[in-house]
């Protein structure tokens, strides 16, 4: 029981900070630098400590995110249709 609440208490922290530091302007991170940190981090501690659902969950998100961005930025073109145009 005390370890769920402590991974509980560390997803919550990395979740704020992967908020706070982008923002901060302490550390000039563009947010695939932030998913590409939360992936190497999340991923080191699913080595060390094994299986971890907090682990798991924010490897998956970030992972996830990262991919979502990597495509929009492979494959977006200047001037395309976009439902947000009028005219």
């Amino acid at each position: 029981m005390i370890q769920f609440f402590a991974s509980a208490i560390v997803g919550l922290g990395c979740f704020a900070i992967s908020f706070w530091v982008p923002k901060s302007g302490i550390i000039a991170l563009t947010s695939l630098h932030t998913g590409a940190i939360l992936l190497l981090t999340s991923g080191a501690a699913l080595h060390l400590i094994g299986p971890n659902p907090i682990a798991f969950g924010l490897f998956l998100g970030s992972g996830w995110s990262l991919l979502n961005q990597l495509v929009d930025e492979a494959f977006s073109e200047q001037g395309s249709f976009s439902h947000h145009q009028t005219g």
